[in-house]
């Protein structure tokens, strides 16, 4: 959430960025000030030697122009992506696992294997003729 303007506002975008060597749960919060229209974002990272949490906050066009360049090689994927079920899209590795089932089709039985994200995205695989 950001703070600005004194009003509370939800973010248009957060990007979920890959670990680097000194941090990781790293998060750039991305929106707008609905008064004022400034861009904001807010980087977060927890540092892994002593569990710290460090918050950085950048106001302007410039200053998150500059936040969004540097931040941009290290995206893992972003809240966006993650809204669009509707579209097929890739999930990430690390946070889908499988479902193999079994599907008669026509008189013939396959084994259907899809891969299921956290929030219940569904990717089709493989289909694997069993009998037929």
């Amino acid at each position: 959430m950001f703070w600005h303007c004194n009003l509370k506002f939800k973010p248009q975008d957060v990007w979920y960025l890959i670990p680097n060597v000194n941090f990781n749960n790293r998060l750039l919060i991305l929106g707008v000030c609905p008064i004022c229209k400034k861009p904001m974002a807010i980087l977060k990272e927890k540092r892994k030697t002593d569990g710290r949490t460090f918050k950085e906050e950048y106001t302007g066009t410039i200053e998150v122009n500059k936040i969004k360049k540097v931040c941009t090689t290290s995206i893992d994927y972003t809240l966006q992506d993650l809204k669009q079920k509707k579209c097929k899209m890739t999930l990430p590795k690390h946070i889908r696992s499988g479902e193999n089932i079994i599907v008669k089709i026509g008189g013939k039985v396959y084994q259907r294997m899809n891969a299921i994200g956290r929030w219940g995205q569904k990717e089709k695989i493989e289909d694997i003729l069993l009998l037929g």
